[in-house]
């Protein structure tokens, strides 16, 4: 009988991603994470990292990925750049209010919703993040 832990993972993985997925799987049950979401996360996870290395196709629906979300939320943050009304903010000297377009390039953080930037942090496991506004979050993303 064929091994049932792999029976239903994609046939485009390679045997590390399958270890990989496994790892990262039990890892989570063991926290006590219900494996139906420990199994929808290691396979994201497994996702991501062949989606950075090139081993598979841009995903071609919108969906609900990171990527779209920013593209969205820099949409809405040009055009509220274009009317003026984020320049008027308070915070006099911040890097946000006085550089215009060249701070998009910095890395776009300001043009992020909290929630991605959140997001980012826990990632980077920066402590104290739950506590944060959205320009610490900034500083505390560029920083480290």
């Amino acid at each position: 009988m064929p091994n049932k832990k792999n029976d239903d993972l994609p046939r485009a993985w390679s045997g590390k991603d399958k270890r990989k997925y496994e790892h990262i799987k039990e890892g989570y049950e063991e926290r006590g994470t219900p494996e139906r979401r420990a199994k929808r996360i290691a396979g994201q996870t497994v996702n991501k990292g062949r989606r950075e290395e090139g081993r598979t196709k841009e995903q071609a629906s919108g969906g609900s990925s990171p990527r779209s979300s920013a593209g969205r939320s820099a949409g809405r943050a040009n055009a509220r750049g274009a009317s003026g009304s984020r320049s008027g903010r308070s915070g006099a000297g911040s890097r946000a209010s006085s550089s215009g377009s060249s701070g998009r390039s910095a890395g776009g953080l300001e043009q992020k919703p909290k929630a991605e930037l959140y997001d980012m942090a826990k990632r980077r496991d920066i402590g104290g993040r739950s506590k944060m506004n959205k320009q610490q979050l900034v500083r505390a993303l560029r920083k480290g």
